[in-house]
């Protein structure tokens, strides 16, 4: 049995923030656990994601906030 490969392509024209990465990434079914175990190799101290399915002129997309929290 053949493993299918799988591959993501970003042509962001104008640019894309981390956390835009992030959403589209989740939005397609990234692993969260996975995601979350590198931001910890990554984010110092406690940090908190919060990720919401958000609907903007028929546009629909996942709005993904990481906050660190001073500590």
């Amino acid at each position: 049995m053949r493993t299918a490969k799988k591959a993501v392509y970003f042509d962001p024209k104008d640019g894309i923030s981390g956390d835009m990465v992030l959403g589209a990434l989740i939005d397609i079914g990234a692993d969260t656990d996975r995601i979350a175990r590198e931001l910890d190799k990554i984010i110092p101290g406690e940090y908190s994601v919060r990720a919401d399915i958000r609907e903007r002129r028929g546009v629909r997309g996942v709005n993904l906030k990481v906050v660190v929290h001073d500590g």
